[in-house]
């Protein structure tokens, strides 16, 4: 950043994580970039008994990605009520100002879910290309899933409990996903997949997970993560070829492969199983040309996504979070 100074994130998110704590704050997990550089560094040790990661004095994350943009500081906001995202949203702003691009994520309301089935084929349907949690904000008791359209998987309660991220000589919790949420997330935050530019970020957090942690594998398989590994499964099928699809193997432990395309319309995953035959075979087909056109396109232009983050991403958030075609509730 040439003449700029930056700071640490970690100093800039302290008075943060002091107040978004509060006992009478909403339940929140941090996601990104402090995690992930607490992950990889070689000192952090993973207690999963605990559910800590302890991490070194000297933990270190630039304010500036390595091109020149601001780093975010991304919060997932445990709740289906607009009014506690909008609280740490608040918080966020008062406590980060403009040191840090501010993204808070809430649970989204589940009858969004309703309004594409009605619709699969809507203006809703073809613009989502992101993935999004959902709950019944009148029944807290029904659970959550996390759906892109078509398809939705149940969340075990496991992966929604944050875990507690020390850096040591710190007064303060970060409270982060569980770590096989953090890989979890990574392939099921996209229509297309696991997305080229997460690559090697994907695979050097997921090789000190398995290394420090390596019953996460097992976590995730089979264990609480299965419903959501399935949907990871599911969005690497849209993106693969049928004929010979290619297997992604991650951090050389966790092996996701393709499913039986044909299949995919009894899958329990498949939102509109209950459609006709042409309705179904209609979806499928707009979910596979968005996640085969999408993941051309980032794996080619991967030159871009610096430009994209610093010019292009701040002008379309309606599309990046899912509202093109959402009715607003009152």
């Amino acid at each position: 950043m040439g003449n700029v100074a930056e700071r640490n994130c970690i100093d800039i998110i302290e008075p943060y994580v002091g107040a978004v704590t509060e006992p009478h704050m909403p339940p929140v997990q941090l996601l990104g970039g402090v995690g992930s550089v607490a992950l990889t560094h070689e000192a952090t040790y993973v207690d999963t008994d605990e559910r800590t990661l302890w991490a070194p004095a000297g933990l270190y994350l630039p304010q500036y990605r390595p091109e020149g943009t601001l780093r975010d500081i991304e919060t997932l906001v445990l709740s289906a009520d607009p009014s506690d995202s909008a609280a740490v949203q608040a918080c966020a702003e008062q406590h980060i100002g403009e040191e840090l691009v501010v993204e808070t994520f809430s649970v989204k309301d589940a009858s969004r879910i309703d309004d594409l089935v009605t619709s699969p084929l809507g203006m809703g349907a073809v613009m989502t290309f992101v993935s999004d949690r959902y709950a019944d904000p009148l029944d807290p008791e029904a659970g959550m899933t996390k759906s892109l359209f078509p398809f939705e998987a149940v969340i075990d309660p496991e992966l929604l409990e944050p875990w507690a991220l020390q850096v040591e000589g710190r007064d303060m919790t970060i409270p982060v996903p569980p770590v096989g949420t953090v890989i979890l997330n990574y392939l099921t935050r996209s229509i297309s997949g696991a997305r080229p530019k997460d690559s090697e970020k994907l695979q050097k957090m997921a090789t000190a997970i398995f290394g420090k942690a390596p019953d996460t594998v097992d976590w995730i398989v089979d264990g609480p993560g299965r419903e959501q590994f399935e949907l990871a499964q599911i969005l690497h099928t849209l993106r693969e070829p049928k004929r010979h699809p290619r297997t992604l193997t991650i951090g050389d432990k966790l092996e996701l492969r393709a499913l039986d395309y044909d299949t995919l319309r009894e899958h329990p995953a498949f939102l509109l199983r209950d459609e006709d035959y042409v309705t179904q075979r209609r979806a499928l087909r707009l979910a596979r040309a968005k996640s085969r056109t999408l993941h051309t396109a980032e794996a080619r232009l991967s030159f871009l996504v610096g430009p994209f983050q610093k010019h292009v991403e701040p002008r379309i958030k309606t599309i990046l979070h899912n509202d093109v075609g959402s009715k607003k509730k009152a």
